[in-house]
């Protein structure tokens, strides 16, 4: 065979195997490439239930791969007899192989472990499947040959390779030990199998000898009484016990499945990994049948289904949001920023510290910013305003508390979820001492496995099956899970948790309308004002929307729905839909009909929530220029607004790359579009910023207070709704640093202490 036919037959043979190598590719790429995947890594290292449980999912993944894509070979030698029967054998075996090497280059990459260099990743990879083919050429000999000694001092020197990285990180974190153990448990596992797919069909062709069948004979794997499969003669008994065997590991997979898409108890208690490749090992076997019954009918069934969940479609909505059930509008009476800017002042404990204050401009008054970023940034904002309020419990008798100057939390995405947590917790007790404690258990907790493993089930299934749970809301429901943590009020109703005394400060949930790119915004406050004043944005109030469902049944939100809200980023979290029906009078007819908003990530307009503060200080502006009330105008005079914009993202100038002229002809409008993003953010914080700097011209007006340092350019936090402990102690270092040296300035106990940032320094030097 000629080098282009093998290059032939291998791109044709990749094709008619595609959903095994997608998922295989979809692994590499998730596990190596992004943070996120590196992180869920990561967490199998750091327990022991998810070690045994991720072995098992390699397993089973291997498994499916194997014999799907044998049944695709069975039916494309019967098909094409002139096709060479070494690629029908080579792939099955090789793909299930690489299912073994995936997570074990997803162990070696790890930057706290070995070595996340590219170039050493395709060197991996690569000598690993280089090595498939000196196993197999060892397994079918019987002598001791050059091959198997060469194959065995290999197996040696990884081996040797995987327990040197153990040596050198004995003195590290937990998983820095033992994720190279768990990668020499799957090299194990990797060799065995293969050792089991080569002998067995050894036995198997010998046997087929002996009986003397015809090469082309067909015998066909029973299910009851119907013909399912078709095999060769000889294999027939054989597949017939294989199938059995497939069909109740299949059933005890799905049926598991199914428990963890309904327990996230227990999908916590398994982890991201093993529930990934669980669903990698279902849906490889699902997809690979579907491709065998297209060759078998010839025709693509693929088509078939898409054509069905086109349709359905048309007459179910998957994606609704979740809202809870109300006899009333819940919202129309939430009181407007005038109304509520005057309860804020003259709350008792405030006014009385405000009047103490002889000269104008002299209470500061915090504002805060809290961008977008999943987990991370959620974990980084409440364990920093947590802190903050934990470290001024102290100050409460003299200058007060940080919920006495906090007059707003804006956030989008991650940012809301936060921020969300954190006014659930001052509502529950602004005096806790533990408030820092609830803060980071409840926003460490694993928000992603019952969320991915409905990503990967009911989200599918969904667009053909109405009424499934969909992974938005698998990830509000995760939140309700763990709302002990916040007193269990992200498990209440917004009308329940919203305070209307001006104790609390304005909650700011922005998100973005998805039909035109309108931002919105979940307000405790009414964006619009009342009778005929004209309020002070014209930015989308979702709570009226949500108002508008009364009718229907609906009519309220809970506190987790309304934070994911925000925080829905496709493809993680699909756009969710909020419909509702209104009566219009056409031609003197009333008329029915059906309006549906549909809304996504807030970071798609305004990542950091500038926007809306920044036209509410417009508007408490001219109220504090306006105000009649010589008491209150007082009052007001004597604030100094100062912004707090807690973020995290990392330092660095932007790299102006050439762009290539087929990607310039091609995607520059799409480019443009998603580059503006970033850069609407950017205008809309330096707006802000130059209003409050004209307000308050004074060195404190502005803080930023960013996760990452510029001095560091090695720190990396992966943007994921769960985050390893590893992570985890690194942000609770930095909080404690940011605490002393960005936020000490607002503490008067504080006051003195200005550290350097060595301390964050040694800190990451111990763990790592």
């Amino acid at each position: 065979m000629t080098p282009t036919q093998h290059i032939r037959y291998t791109l044709l043979s990749l094709w008619f195997y595609v959903p095994s190598v997608i998922t295989i590719l979809i692994g590499y790429f998730l596990l190596t490439k992004l943070t996120q995947g590196q992180d869920v890594v990561m967490l199998v290292g750091e327990c022991k239930l998810p070690v045994l449980f991720t072995s098992v999912g390699v397993l089973l993944w291997a498994f499916f791969v194997w014999y799907c894509n044998r049944l695709i070979g069975y039916e494309k030698n019967f098909n094409d007899p002139k096709w060479p029967v070494d690629y029908l054998s080579l792939f099955p075996r090789l793909l299930a192989y690489n299912t073994f090497v995936t997570v074990q280059a997803a162990i070696v990459a790890l930057p706290s472990i070995g070595c996340d260099n590219a170039y050493f990743l395709w060197a991996f990879v690569i000598l690993h499947n280089g090595y498939y083919f000196f196993l197999n050429f060892a397994f079918k000999g019987t002598s001791i040959t050059k091959t198997k000694i060469v194959t065995l001092l290999i197996a040696i020197a990884y081996m040797a390779y995987l327990i040197s990285l153990c040596y050198i990180h004995k003195n590290g974190v937990l998983h820095q030990k033992q994720l190279p153990l768990v990668a020499l448990l799957l090299f194990a596992l990797q060799i065995s199998v293969l050792y089991f797919f080569i002998t067995r069909r050894a036995k198997l062709d010998h046997k087929a000898q002996k009986l003397k069948y015809k090469p082309n004979a067909i015998g066909y794997v029973r299910l009851l009484s119907c013909k399912i499969i078709k095999v060769p003669r000889w294999f027939r008994a054989n597949e017939q016990f294989t199938f059995l065997i497939f069909n109740v590991m299949a059933i005890i997979a799905i049926a598991l499945y199914f428990v963890i898409t309904n327990s996230i108890w227990v999908a916590n208690g398994l982890g991201p990994l093993p529930v990934v490749l669980l669903a990698f090992g279902i849906l490889t076997g699902l997809a690979t049948i579907i491709t065998y019954f297209s060759m078998r009918v010839k025709f693509n069934l693929f088509f078939v289904l898409y054509v069905v969940a086109l349709l359905a479609g048309n007459f179910f909505e998957p994606y609704s949001v979740k809202l809870t059930k109300s006899k009333i509008p819940e919202y129309q009476n939430r009181p407007d920023l005038k109304m509520y800017l005057k309860k804020w002042v003259e709350d008792k404990s405030r006014k009385a510290k405000i009047q103490k204050l002889n000269s104008p401009k002299s209470y500061p008054v915090y504002l805060v910013l809290a961008d977008g970023g999943a987990s991370r940034s959620g974990y980084w904002a409440a364990s920093v305003l947590a802190a903050w309020q934990k470290e001024s419990l102290a100050d409460s008798a003299t200058t007060g508390t940080l919920n006495d100057h906090l007059l707003v939390l804006s956030g989008a995405s991650g940012g809301s979820v936060g921020n969300a947590a954190f006014y659930g917790l001052l509502k529950s007790n602004e005096n806790d001492p533990k408030i820092l404690d609830h803060a980071r258990d409840f926003l460490g907790q694993d928000f992603l496995t019952y969320t991915i493993a409905h990503y990967l089930g009911s989200d599918l299934a969904g667009h053909f099956i109405p009424g499934l749970r969909d992974r938005a809301t698998a990830l509000s429901n995760n939140m309700d899970y763990w709302s002990a943590d916040t007193k269990n009020l992200f498990h209440k109703d917004l009308n329940e948790v919203f305070d209307t005394t001006g104790r609390l400060p304005i909650l700011f949930i922005n998100t973005t309308r998805l039909e035109e790119g309108t931002p919105a915004v979940v307000s405790s406050i009414k964006l619009k004002g009342s009778g005929e004043l004209k309020g002070f944005s014209e930015r989308l109030d979702v709570l009226g929307l949500v108002d508008s469902t009364a009718e229907s049944g609906k009519g309220n939100i809970q506190l987790s729905t309304a934070a994911v809200l925000g925080a829905r980023f496709p493809y993680v979290s699909p756009a969710g839909s909020i419909s509702y029906k209104v009566t219009k009078k056409v031609k003197g007819e009333k008329k029915t009909e059906e309006r549906h908003h549909y809304f996504v990530d807030g970071g798609y307009f305004d990542n950091s929530g500038a926007g809306i503060v920044h036209e509410m200080m417009q508007e408490i502006e001219i109220i504090s220029n306006t105000a009649t009330d010589s008491c209150y105008k007082k009052l007001l005079k004597k604030l100094s607004f100062r912004l707090i914009h807690i973020t995290n993202s990392p330092y660095g100038e932007t790299t102006l790359n050439p762009i290539h002229p087929l990607t310039n002809d091609l995607a520059a409008p799409l480019l443009t579009v998603f580059n503006t993003y970033g850069s609407q953010t950017t205008v809309n914080d330096q707006r802000l910023e130059s209003f409050l700097y004209r307000m308050n011209p004074h060195d404190n007006t502005i803080t930023n207070v960013n996760l990452y340092r510029k001095e560091r350019r090695d720190e990396s936090y992966p943007m994921n709704w769960v985050i390893s402990k590893y992570r985890k102690d690194l942000m609770d270092a930095r909080v404690s640093e940011v605490l002393k040296y960005d936020l000490g300035k607002f503490l008067i106990k504080k006051k003195a202490i200005r550290p350097s940032r060595k301390s964050f320094n040694r800190v990451s030097t111990q763990i790592n």
